[in-house]
């Protein structure tokens, strides 16, 4: 089971609002340069968020979205994420993760006041 977003999913949170300091883990790589002194190596500390910072992120309760209600569940072998009594709120992915970060990215683009980043 995949518990942590991709580097592309993290970084598209990040430019939707979401406080990069709140990620749980970071990706660390080297990035090559070239300066006066010859071929440089810089560590860069990418945030990646997990799972428990998107369910962190997510209104759960009545005080969420217009007295929606969060949930999930499986059907036909994938994820489905969504608000009760809100269908353009659904969204599916092969690993639990990817169906909350598509939630998540639509709380985002229509309903950002609602997001928890306490």
């Amino acid at each position: 089971m995949k518990d942590r977003l991709t580097p592309g999913q993290s970084q598209r949170l990040i430019e939707l609002g979401v406080d990069p300091s709140k990620a749980s883990s970071q990706n660390i790589y080297m990035k090559q340069g070239y300066g006066s002194r010859g071929i440089f190596q810089t560590p860069i500390a990418q945030p990646i968020f997990d799972l428990s910072d998107i369910l962190s992120f997510l209104p759960k309760s009545e005080k969420g979205i217009g007295g929606l209600v969060f949930g999930f569940s499986v059907e036909q072998g994938r994820w489905k994420a969504f608000y009760d009594d809100c269908p353009e709120s659904a969204k599916h992915g092969e690993e639990l993760i990817d169906a909350l970060f598509e939630l998540l990215v639509w709380v985002l683009e229509n309903h950002q006041e609602s997001i928890n980043q306490d």
